[in-house]
């Protein structure tokens, strides 16, 4: 089953969206989930631009945004980070993938 690396965003504030530091985060998460091989990346936030997925059930936090991630990619697997994870590495990632492919299961 493929993966889809999904980039949650309804935890962070509108001043830290507004700020240097989302598009960095952005681009961190994006970095790792590529570096580990996933090359559907979408970014779940109720916004009805290029590069966003929109909420089916708008305003209702992120199980709102999961909820559409899956219903936009039924068959697939998602790999959920969040930008402001200072801690997000490949390796994190990889590890969590291995250890998914272990267990015959996704994490």
């Amino acid at each position: 089953m493929d993966i889809v690396g999904v980039i949650i965003t309804y935890q962070c504030s509108a001043k830290w969206m507004s700020s240097p530091h989302w598009e960095l985060g952005i681009a961190h998460a994006k970095n790792c989930l590529t570096k580990c091989g996933i090359k559907d990346i979408i970014i779940s936030r109720n916004e009805f631009n290029a590069g966003y997925l929109p909420d089916i059930y708008p305003n209702k936090g992120i199980l709102s945004g999961l909820h559409s991630a899956m219903f936009h990619k039924p068959n697939h697997n998602l790999l959920c980070v969040t930008p402001d994870m200072p801690g997000l590495t490949c390796e994190l990632l990889r590890w969590i993938l291995a250890s998914g492919r272990v267990a015959k299961s996704c994490c």
